[in-house]
């Protein structure tokens, strides 16, 4: 077993101190997309989505980052707006 560290951002940096002890980094991946499919079912429906980022790392460094955006569009909405809200809402 390996002890991974799953530190948060989704706007704010929510640093794992703890880790979780997992088989393998396939299952520390599996995690982190459950992390991040917990956040999206979590968004509070105000209509513009959210983002969320989780950096898997060991004792010594980083081994993989998600990154998750969710923007909801509404009819009418051009893609030029979706891109500026996508990226104000990762900054």
């Amino acid at each position: 077993m390996v002890r991974y560290y799953f530190d948060i951002h989704d706007g704010v940096d929510l640093r794992d101190e703890a880790g979780t002890e997992l088989s393998d980094i396939e299952a520390a991946r599996a995690h982190a997309i459950s992390c991040a499919a917990r956040y999206v079912s979590d968004l509070d429906g105000d209509g513009r989505g959210g983002f969320i980022v989780v950096t898997i790392r060991d004792a010594d460094s980083t081994l993989l980052t998600l990154r998750l955006v969710c923007h909801i569009e509404t009819s009418g909405s051009s893609a030029v707006e979706t891109i500026h809200a996508l990226r104000r809402q990762t900054q």
